[in-house]
């Protein structure tokens, strides 16, 4: 309860705190995405292991008063094990992750990836847990490429509930997300044959009933295409085993910032040029989100923002949901329906902040508004925006199982600020897409 209480203050402090922060869409600058950089980049192998007790994803101190404060019990990780072991989870992106589509103990995810999932501005995230794994995690909901193809970089266990099943008719571009698992022979949840510990494509809506009693359906305060959570923290020591990743070293570089850079206190990353808008799922979203920085803390809140013309205004925080008072009920074997249920008190955690926040700009081929190819293999612009400061750079990733590595304009690896880091992942491209900041 006492959890709880200083979360809601600190919920209000920081709504009263983005009310007074003066924000100004209309004056503020953009990111060019589609300049030429000229940025003649020097290519990075694997970044060594970092000393140890300290994140390699992260770049956290494992001993650090910050990392003590976030263990609770219940929940494991690299912080309890010691090793590297990366998990990616989907949210559904309900509500815009905000309110009661927050994700469930997301400030516990290291990273968080923004990707479009719509032509007309949709997105949905995925989270990438290793300092930390939750008890519980989600809600999730189906993947598209994407997601997929962010997924084997990491070559992490992915949680997700679906996917797109089908080719779009008449396209010979955009593929199936069942086709490509195929293609890239990862082993997934419904194959019976293959041990638990040598999977890593775990669907909600397919598996046997081992499987399922680690499935929640969260109910009644969901609606049933967003009510999938996940029993991490037991599926990560029951069903993974002792499986090491770190033979797939994706370390990032941390360090000081840059020399140069110009202020970056609110940082806009604009889908669409409307707000809010009904969703085929019944829920309302906000298509926009604003970044602002807390010199203190040394990290941006993020919020997603009503009004364009005054984004202060009625500014939704984005903060983790919790759970209270579990109920589980029995475990039934329907692969759609199944699992357990459970009911819980939900209250707002931990606000999720970032020490990083990273724009990656891609090509994406649309056919229609649902179906994207995107193009996450190559070289394009990226800007970065850390302690307050933007700085430009590019991306660049040989192949699907190569990691991203984002260079500064000096061309050497950009170094991180330690601490939890957004990749918002924007086909800059289409219509109204925009990065602003002041």
């Amino acid at each position: 309860m006492l959890k709880k209480l200083i979360s809601l203050l600190m919920i209000l402090a920081m709504v009263l705190a983005c009310s007074a922060a003066g924000a100004d869409l209309a004056s503020a600058k953009s990111t060019e995405p589609a300049a030429d950089r000229g940025i003649q980049f020097q290519p990075a192998g694997a970044n060594p292991w970092p000393a140890d007790h300290t994140s390699p994803t992260t770049g956290r101190d494992f001993s650090s008063v910050e990392m003590q404060e976030m263990y609770e019990d219940g929940i494991t990780g690299m912080f309890v094990t010691g090793k590297y072991y990366p998990i990616m989870v989907q949210h559904s992106g309900y509500g815009s992750g905000v309110n009661e589509g927050a994700p469930f103990y997301g400030s516990y995810a290291d990273i968080f990836y923004e990707v479009p999932k719509e032509s007309k501005g949709f997105t949905r995230m995925s989270m990438i847990f290793n300092d930390f794994v939750p008890k519980y995690a989600g809600a999730s909901r189906s993947i598209r490429l994407i997601h997929l193809w962010v997924r084997q970089e990491w070559n992490a266990p992915f949680f997700f509930a679906g996917m797109q099943e089908t080719n779009p008719p008449g396209s010979k571009l955009v593929t199936s997300v069942r086709d490509q698992i195929t293609a890239l022979h990862l082993p997934s949840s419904v194959e019976s044959s293959i041990p638990w510990n040598e999977k890593v494509m775990f669907d909600a809506l397919a598996g046997t009933k081992q499987w399922l009693r680690w499935k929640y359906r969260l109910t009644p305060q969901y609606v049933n295409e967003n009510n999938v959570l996940w029993n991490l923290a037991e599926e990560y020591t029951n069903l993974l085993g002792e499986r090491s990743f770190e033979d797939h070293n994706h370390t990032f570089r941390f360090g000081d910032m840059p020399a140069a850079g110009d202020d970056a206190n609110n940082v806009y990353v604009l889908w669409r040029d409307d707000v809010a808008a009904e969703h085929d799922d019944g829920g309302v979203y906000y298509f926009n989100s604003m970044y602002q920085y807390d010199e203190d803390e040394n990290v941006y809140y993020r919020y997603m923002i009503e009004d364009l013309a005054n984004p202060e205004n009625n500014a939704h925080l984005f903060v983790e949901q919790c759970l209270a008072n579990e109920n589980i009920k029995s475990v039934y074997d329907d692969p759609i329906k199944g699992g357990s249920t459970m009911t819980a008190d939900l209250y707002p955690g931990e606000p999720i902040t970032f020490a990083n926040v990273i724009v990656q700009y891609i090509d994406m081929d649309w056919v229609g508004k649902l179906y994207g190819y995107p193009h996450l293999t190559g070289t394009g612009n990226a800007d970065f925006f850390m302690g307050g400061k933007h700085y430009t750079g590019v991306w660049n990733r040989n192949t699907l199982d190569d990691r991203t590595v984002f260079y500064g304009a000096d061309g050497q690896e950009i170094s991180l600020q330690p601490g939890r880091t957004m990749i918002v992942v924007m086909d800059y491209a289409s219509s109204n897409r925009a990065v602003k900041y002041e």
